[in-house]
């Protein structure tokens, strides 16, 4: 899910901390003697009335002498289950919830949510109500990437850009036809919205405005925003945002670290 093509940034987060509460949930005594409980349910509903399941072995304790200058003693579990809930059921939950933390941690999570505010979705949503802009917006971004951006100048330059952007977005990419046409299919529209975004060097001139076709409203309208803004020729009047813009579309992602831990 987290690997969806465009997915809402914001939810990312939420989603990622819920489902680390669920694991730090699910590592506990109660939760491993459900688990024992529903194994036991197995064993007894088991279709095959021969199929034979092998106890945990009982591995014979091995005690380690104690040295002259050691003070600790070694604590030997001898019960299996035990042994398995501590060194194998505890161990596997930790180490995932440790991967997860790390990869999603302060920082990172604070960049997703500054991030999901480039977004055509969060950017329309504020635009209608520029009441809706968090206050602490891009505290995290700004403080990161300090050396390239200022947080009050990207705000200011952010709430200027929300109030025009979909103007440019729709004047800048010039219809296939310049007339009303029943002929003109959506798919017509698309593709030739999305070669005329992939062409930044193209010099046409706009005519009159049309409608817009779908395009990404989440993590994947990033690009498309940046790109309106160099065919636009707004990245001299707003060099901060277009400087924050080209660092987000630039970050390295990857979750290979976590999904290891599986």
């Amino acid at each position: 899910m987290l690997q969806a093509k465009d997915i809402d940034l914001i939810g990312v987060i939420d989603l990622v901390k819920e489902k680390i509460q669920h694991l730090e949930t699910c590592r506990s005594d109660i939760e491993f003697s459900t688990v024992l409980n529903e194994v036991e349910e197995f064993k007894k509903s088991s279709i095959n009335e021969c199929e034979y399941f092998k106890p945990i072995p009982h591995n014979r304790i091995r005690r380690v002498p104690r040295k002259a200058d050691e003070i600790a003693v070694d604590e030997v579990i001898e019960d299996p289950l035990q042994n398995y809930k501590i060194k194998t059921y505890f161990i596997a939950f930790d180490t995932a919830i440790t991967q997860i933390k790390e990869r999603f941690n302060e920082i990172s999570s604070g960049l997703f949510k500054d991030l999901s505010l480039f977004s055509r979705r969060r950017m329309e949503e504020i635009s209608n109500d520029l009441n809706k802009l968090p206050v602490d917006a891009f505290k995290v971004f700004s403080d990161t990437y300090s050396k390239f951006v200022d947080r009050e100048d990207l705000k200011r330059e952010y709430v200027q850009f929300i109030k025009c952007y979909f103007n440019f977005e729709k004047v800048k990419l010039i219809p296939t036809r310049l007339h009303d046409s029943q002929s003109d299919t959506e798919d017509e529209s698309i593709d030739h919205l999305q070669s005329y975004l992939e062409d930044s060097q193209s010099t046409q001139e706009p005519v009159e405005y049309f409608t817009i076709p779908k395009l990404p409203l989440n993590g994947c309208s990033l690009l498309t925003v940046l790109k309106v803004v160099k065919i636009s020729g707004l990245q001299s009047v707003f060099p901060v945002l277009s400087i924050a813009l080209k660092i987000a579309v630039t970050l390295p992602v990857a979750s290979t670290t976590p999904e290891r831990t599986f």
